[in-house]
């Protein structure tokens, strides 16, 4: 296995690093009125969507590197949504759509909406919405794609004395979780398949790293939200409860042998339509394996990092060798995988005291501590 520098990913000065894969990130936030209660109105979205439109074009206009890769950037409005190939966009409401060149990828520009209504979460009737990059080359460009999707929605949302909340909990909210998305292009399949499946082996301790959720006691004992509560209970922050026995995503993705997604979802013990609501899923509808179990973070810096750390996983599967690939994938098996999960979830933060002890070999330790 040959060494690499996985550290060059973080070089943002000078020549700009390239990462082994394309990679975007799908945030959700729940939107808030100025009393911190869920919005239910699509109106305050509407209005949302139109100031955002404004004020990402200044910035792309004004301080963007990037801004020669867009070949159109639209405001889509019900009846634009509605032409669409995919009817169920037209419960986005109101989007503004991105189409984006990554020429050095073999990557073909489609339609991304970088922000409308989820279409996912919203059982009780109140409104998530959706941020989305397009697909990055380094991680100075999805940097600067995160930072200016916030801070265009942050300053729409001042305009109209609304909030959005960058964690994954809200105590009125009881079924629905928030959560954060990190898809990696990899056409190979081949490749895709090995990336997969030295993935699965990180992706208990990494979600550590990201627990958002408010402590299940809190969570219950709550009966609205205001600025004190953000202010003081964000250190309780410190498990997941959309990991722990939700609908919205499952556990232990499988070893991955078979290129179809019939054989996937049979493996996960879902159906084709749902298979994708596990952890880690390498049928998105964009070509990408999409790494599901992460908390809404709270920060730009944490987004960022979790991309780090994901693409060079990716540059060390490369490099793994295959049969070394076999024997861990062996040990830690679907069961093994299921109590680490429990574990972390359980212990929530203080899991990472026992950071680089949670797996029973040499191997996977010193593979741990590439993170």
């Amino acid at each position: 296995m040959k060494i690499t520098n996985f550290w060059n990913l973080l070089d943002t000065s000078g020549e700009i690093k390239k990462l082994p894969y394309l990679h975007g990130v799908e945030m959700e936030y729940f939107i808030l009125d100025d009393n911190y209660k869920p919005i239910t109105k699509n109106e305050k979205l509407i209005s949302l969507v139109e100031h955002f439109y404004d004020i990402i074009q200044g910035k792309i206009k004004s301080d963007s590197k990037f801004k020669k890769k867009i070949n159109s950037l639209d405001l889509c409005n019900k009846s634009k949504l509605r032409e669409r190939e995919h009817s169920d966009d037209i419960k986005k409401v109101q989007t503004v759509s991105i189409e984006y060149r990554q020429p050095n990828y073999n990557y073909k520009p489609q339609p991304i909406d970088i922000i409308g209504k989820d279409t996912n979460i919203g059982t009780g009737g109140f409104i998530t919405l959706e941020l989305v990059t397009p697909p990055c080359s380094s991680i100075e460009e999805l940097r600067w794609w995160i930072k200016s999707i916030f801070n265009s929605t942050l300053e729409g949302c001042k305009k109209l004395r609304i909030k959005f909340l960058p964690i994954a909990s809200h105590p009125k909210i009881k079924k629905n979780f928030c959560g954060e998305h990190h898809h990696i292009g990899i056409k190979n399949m081949k490749d895709r398949i090995k990336v997969y499946n030295t993935m699965r082996l990180f992706i208990p301790l990494i979600s550590i790293l990201t627990f958002t959720s408010f402590d299940k006691q809190i969570h219950r004992s709550m009966d609205n939200i205001n600025k004190e509560f953000i202010e003081t209970k964000f250190p309780n922050c410190i498990r997941s409860l959309r990991l722990n026995q939700t609908s919205q995503i499952q556990p232990i993705p499988p070893i991955f042998k078979n290129h179809d997604i019939e054989s996937f979802a049979k493996d996960v013990g879902l159906n084709v339509d749902t298979c994708r609501m596990v952890d880690l899923y390498p049928f998105s509808k964009y070509g990408t394996i999409e790494v599901r179990m992460f908390d809404t973070q709270i920060s730009i810096a944490r987004s960022v990092s979790t991309a780090i750390i994901l693409q060079s996983i990716c540059q060390y599967a490369l490099d793994l060798d295959d049969d070394i690939l076999n024997i861990i994938n062996k040990i830690v098996s679907k069961r093994v995988y299921e109590i680490l999960r429990h574990e972390y979830i359980k212990n929530g933060l203080e899991s990472r005291q026992n950071f680089n002890y949670s797996f029973l070999n040499k191997e996977l330790g010193y593979i741990c501590k590439l993170c």
